[in-house]
């Protein structure tokens, strides 16, 4: 029994391990995190980043870059990942210090590490499945000048981060633009957001013969996913409608790390025409 207990608190050991949050000691590579300490009047402040071995200096523009250097206040951005399994000590962790010089030329010198990790924080559009019939799918259609209608349809993007969402770690506020594009059909209805927050939109209202709609997303802390619903009017024909959604420019807004892998930001849906059954004649 005591066997098996001592197992169950190592598998919860690893959790807690493996789950590690964001922050300016643990950083996400291309994150950025403020490191400071008090500022004493008369004092003058440097910033230094040193490799794993805590005597190489690390290299800025490679390794790291930094904003506000000679402040008590500085921020820096990792640009190249550890790897504390290495056997080489100075890929293990960075060694940041900060030497104060008092106003009486005594100085004070403090240090943290720092280990950069693999960003895991990302922004996907999950696949919006095959493509379906338009709303005048079946209905009964008077004359060719009817209006068909319009159809709508929805996308659903979705953030992780630590490898999985929610989880204990990092729950940021994240955002991106978005670009909508119809390749026939026009919009008839500007896009609603569930779970963020439009904002700098390409158009406020609705008029004839838009097919591109843009503007940017804001979603809160603690939320993992947002759904995109858009609307546009139904055609005659053979040609498919497709609906594209892009993102760019998607980060998490605490510590300003754009996402790991942009090449997963486009998805379409498929709208499918109705045929162009004439008027029934008669004799």
């Amino acid at each position: 029994m005591n066997y098996m207990k001592n197992i169950f608190v190592v598998l919860i050991m690893f959790v807690a391990i493996s789950a590690t949050a964001q922050t300016g000691k643990t950083p996400f590579l291309n994150s950025t995190h403020n490191y400071n300490v008090n500022n004493i009047a008369g004092s003058t402040y440097l910033w230094e980043v040193f490799l794993g071995d805590e005597g190489t200096a690390a290299t800025a523009g490679t390794h790291y870059s930094i904003k506000n250097e000679g402040t008590n206040s500085s921020d820096i951005t990792w640009l190249k990942a550890n790897n504390p399994a290495s056997a080489d000590t100075k890929e293990q962790k960075y060694f940041v210090v900060i030497t104060e010089t008092g106003a009486n030329g005594c100085i004070t010198k403090r240090a943290i590490d720092v280990v950069v990790e693999a960003n895991e924080f990302d922004v996907t559009i999950e696949d919006p499945g095959t493509a379906l019939c338009s709303s005048a799918d079946g209905k009964i259609i008077n004359t060719a000048k009817d209006n068909l209608g319009n159809s709508t349809r929805s996308f659903k993007v979705k953030m992780t981060t630590d490898g999985a969402y929610p989880t204990a770690g990092f729950k940021p506020e994240w955002e991106f633009e978005y670009e909508l594009t119809s390749t026939i059909g026009d919009f008839t209805k500007l896009p609603v957001c569930v779970g963020g927050t439009i904002s700098a939109p390409s158009h406020t209202s609705i008029v004839a013969g838009i097919k591109k709609l843009t503007g940017k997303i804001t979603v809160p802390a603690g939320t993992a996913e947002v759904t995109i619903t858009t609307e546009s009017a139904n055609i005659w024909g053979t040609a498919d409608e497709t609906i594209v959604l892009k993102l760019k420019a998607v980060k998490e807004n605490k510590y300003s790390t754009p996402e790991a892998d942009n090449t997963n930001n486009t998805e379409d849906i498929i709208i499918k025409p109705i045929p162009t059954t004439t008027d029934i004649a008669t004799d």
